[in-house]
């Protein structure tokens, strides 16, 4: 439905009806004058709720505000010009007290700011307010619709200069190309001007642009899942693929965004040495453009990067890959304190602990303390990390013991706990420990289908190695001798960084207990 414009709206609007020198900036006040008489009212109510006396700006802008729309209800009974003359403005707002344009600019910024928040709460609800950046979209909708055309055009241009401005690469930005193309051509549509069809195009282009790049990181993701579970599908994975690039074509595939996605996919697809081939121009271009990339968008890379490597990790190059990751995302963490999400904190704690560098853990540890967020409390994440820092110290008992007291529903974390007790067992010696956690082990592997098959692989690998080496111990403790040859090599292709690592410590335990007893016996 269009709204059509008030008695004052019109009179700042029109073409042949300007602001004079000696009235108040027309921004705050045209906005203003395209409510209704009911939004008017709604709008008072919201300045005095609970969202916004609970804000450090309430205020001034507030009387401000209050002013404004009394001179709107009464613009045919009071003469407009004196009554938006700033100076008098002023003295409403601040009492006698000097005129200053600075402070009175500074209260008309806040004020604006409040009608914006309303109107994107009539439209969209609270979260949309509670955005760190207002969607000037639904601001332009909101002011076409009630056909208030020069309004709505300010706000278009806001809404250009803010895309064109932006550096950053990845699907917001690219929603934000479209949305401002979109209503570039919505306005010349509605106001009947075709002087310039190019918008139209435009409008298109962009669209494809956003289509392809959504589209590419819903089948990244598809790929991914499929990757890690058996997943039942009605169309076969290739014929998305298929699809995909059929569709996929300049100038989207030459953008950086879609160079980005098409090297992911690929990573996925293909023979391993196209595999390879994909990762390596994904990490390169990943690399050289990270620092403008969206979060979103760097986080999507980086995983896909680094669940690569993992995959790969009996390789050098793909290691070393991983360490300059966990090198990266240390400096990150290091240079802001944010949030974390579960797995990414215990990870980078694990190759922290990997690449033997406990004071980054220790500082990660201390610093993410009540800012790792996942189904279980931040605490149970943080007992888990120092659990593993107890461990690496050499304080087993201290670290079965937070182990204890820890219980998650994930099947990662819970399996990950079961692991270091094994661990701290192990090294312990306590017999009943090993052997009742390695059987859990065992049995929760062969009964749990909510791991992805690549982890569960890894955790089967485990508990095979680490029963071997438990017989092996346990054989030499009785004295009788057993072949570690394929042991080794078994070792050397487990994937877990942190764990290879471990093994190889133990196995080399009992490589030097051997050597001792062979010697013993030639010596005797």
């Amino acid at each position: 439905m269009i709204y059509y414009c008030s008695v004052i709206t019109r009179r700042f609007l029109t073409a042949d009806c300007t602001f004079t020198l000696g009235m108040l900036k027309s921004d705050l006040v045209e906005d203003l004058s395209v409510f209704t008489a009911e939004e008017r009212k709604r709008f008072l109510h919201f300045l005095h709720s609970t969202y916004c006396q609970g804000d450090r700006h309430v205020g001034n802008e507030t009387k401000l505000l209050h002013y404004l729309i009394q001179v709107i209800e009464n613009s045919g009974t009071e003469n407009l010009v004196e009554a938006l003359n700033p100076r008098r403005v002023f003295n409403v707002i601040f009492g006698e007290v000097p005129f200053s344009k600075s402070h009175l600019n500074r209260v008309q910024h806040e004020a604006l700011r409040r009608v914006r928040e309303f109107i994107l709460l009539e439209k969209t609800g609270m979260e949309a307010i509670q955005h760190e950046a207002l969607d000037l979209s639904s601001l332009v909708e909101f002011f076409m619709s009630r056909g208030a055309t020069k309004v709505a055009y300010r706000y278009i241009r806001q809404y250009k200069r803010q895309t064109e401005k932006n550096s950053l690469i990845g699907q917001e930005k690219e929603r934000r190309k479209w949305a401002a193309a979109r209503m570039l051509s919505w306005y010349r549509i509605a106001t009947a001007d075709v002087s310039d069809g190019a918008h139209l195009p435009a409008a298109l282009a962009a669209l494809d642009e956003y289509y392809l790049t959504q589209r590419a990181d819903l089948l990244l993701a598809l790929l991914s899942l499929s990757a890690q579970y058996q997943i039942k599908l009605d169309t076969p994975i290739e014929d998305y693929i298929n699809t995909f690039f059929a569709h996929a074509r300049a100038p989207w595939v030459h953008t950086t965004i879609g160079k980005l996605y098409c090297y992911a996919i690929r990573t996925f697809i293909g023979e391993p040495s196209a595999r390879e081939a994909a990762f390596e121009d994904l990490l390169a271009l990943y690399l050289a453009c990270r620092e403008h990339l969206e979060k979103y968008e760097r986080e999507r890379f980086e995983t896909v990067i680094y669940n690569f490597c993992a995959r790969n990790f009996q390789n050098l190059t793909y290691r070393e890959h991983l360490l300059n990751l966990y090198q990266q995302k240390a400096n990150q963490l290091s240079a802001q304190a944010e949030i974390i999400h579960a797995n990414a904190f215990i990870s980078l704690v694990r190759f922290g602990i990997y690449f033997h560098d406990l004071d980054f853990v220790r500082k990660l540890i201390a610093r993410c303390r009540n800012k790792v967020y996942g189904p279980a409390p931040s605490e149970a994440y943080h007992r888990l990390a120092l659990a593993h820092i107890s461990f690496e110290e050499g304080a087993y008992e201290e670290s079965l013991s937070i182990l204890n007291e820890l219980d998650f529903e994930e099947p990662l974390f819970q399996y990950l706990v079961r692991v270091l007790e094994i661990k701290n067992g192990f090294e312990l010696g306590l017999c009943s420990l090993v052997e009742s956690r390695l059987h859990a082990l065992r049995m929760a592997i062969t009964r749990d289908k909510r791991l992805p098959l690549d982890k569960r692989q890894t955790f089967r690998d485990f508990h095979r190695i680490v029963a071997r080496l438990w017989h092996l111990k346990l054989a030499l403790n009785e004295g009788r001798r057993l072949s570690i040859v394929s042991l080794q090599r078994d070792i050397q292709a487990h994937p877990a960084a942190l764990e290879i690592r471990w093994l190889q410590e133990k196995l080399a335990d009992i490589e030097r207990v051997i050597i001792a007893t062979v010697e013993r016996s030639a010596g005797a």
